[in-house]
């Protein structure tokens, strides 16, 4: 397998990343904004942005930086690094979760309210059943 690249009349000068998508690598080299030919350094944009976090990278790039710090600094192993994380977001979250669970039993408690809305429901039935006939 072969690639042919620039031009037939001259020299051509070209550069590739050959390795892995590390961020912290692909944060520190820089690309060309102008042609090689005009500009001896690399002064475009970093390749950074050859990471796709995709639609989320809002959201997704800060748990991936996360994930990443609690890997290098705590465990060093990526398998329990991704069980504090999910050990964390869900005692954090735990607080609304159980709040919204009181708020539904709460609601289903109460008799009075779950009557008046079985009876609503049984005199629809009953008007359908008879429209129906």
């Amino acid at each position: 397998m072969g690639a042919a690249v620039g031009t037939p009349s001259g020299v051509t000068s070209e550069r590739i990343f050959v390795g892995p998508k590390a961020l912290d690598a692909l944060s520190e080299i820089r690309s060309y904004s102008t042609p090689a030919s005009l500009s001896p350094q690399p002064n475009g944009p970093t390749l950074e942005k050859l990471v796709d976090f995709g639609t989320f990278a809002f959201f997704a790039k800060p748990l991936f930086l996360w994930l990443r710090w609690t890997y290098e600094h705590w465990t060093g192993n990526y398998g329990w690094a991704i069980l504090i994380l999910t050990l964390v977001i869900n005692v954090t979250t735990a607080a609304a979760a159980h709040l919204d669970h009181q708020v539904g039993h709460a609601d289903a408690e109460d008799p009075a309210q779950v009557n008046a809305i079985n009876d609503k429901y049984k005199a629809l039935q009953a008007h359908r059943s008879q429209a129906g006939r």
